[in-house]
């Protein structure tokens, strides 16, 4: 189980202020004297008992109620274990249109999102890579080094739902997840989108 605000357990420590509450308060019996005691002595020791009793129930309902509250705000969840078991795959989509090819800070927007593609994906990681003109299935990035630097720009640009409908296209089977990386300048050319 993972928290989302984690930070949020140190209120677990206000479990101790019920506890310190319940231990000063304890309420010691007094003995009235009375003439005739004998009958009233059973009765006196069942109260005794039931109230030692609702004073420990009250007392852990305090504490449950407290930790259920810091709990709740620490937003527990839990990853499912059915998506680990499930095989992925990974679509890269790397848009070579012309309006990658712009100059940024550190040269054309294009170049320096593949170098840095590059750098970033294991070497071990098998992955299919799209473009707007093309698709490259189950490949890694040894064998398609060279041919990702050296893309030329293109006039095609696709649309997000277009290249959504691709990716899952490329699924080897329906229980696969797939993990997608798009790689744009995301101009605002699809206001539907």
């Amino acid at each position: 189980m993972q928290f989302q605000n984690p930070g949020i357990l140190w209120g677990l420590l206000l479990l101790l202020i019920p506890i310190l509450v319940h231990l000063f308060q304890l309420r010691r019996f007094q003995k009235v004297p009375f003439t005739n005691v004998k009958f009233l002595k059973k009765v006196a020791l069942q109260t005794r008992k039931s109230s030692q009793l609702k004073k420990w129930l009250a007392l852990l309902f305090r504490l449950l109620a407290i930790a259920c509250i810091v709990l709740a705000f620490a937003q527990p969840f839990t990853t499912s274990d059915d998506f680990d078991d499930q095989p992925k795959e990974t679509v890269i989509y790397v848009d070579n249109s012309f309006s990658m090819s712009a100059r940024g800070q550190k040269g054309p927007l294009f170049k320096r999102a593949v170098q840095e593609l590059l750098n970033s994906i294991p070497e071990d990681l098998e992955f299919s890579l799209m473009t707007n003109t093309q698709v490259i299935e189950h490949t890694e990035k040894a064998s398609i080094w060279e041919e990702l630097q050296n893309m030329p720009y293109t006039a095609t640009q696709l649309s997000l739902s277009t290249i959504l409908t691709k990716v899952e296209n490329l699924k080897r089977n329906k229980n696969t997840k797939q993990r997608l990386l798009l790689v744009s300048d995301f101009q605002k050319r699809y206001p539907n989108e």
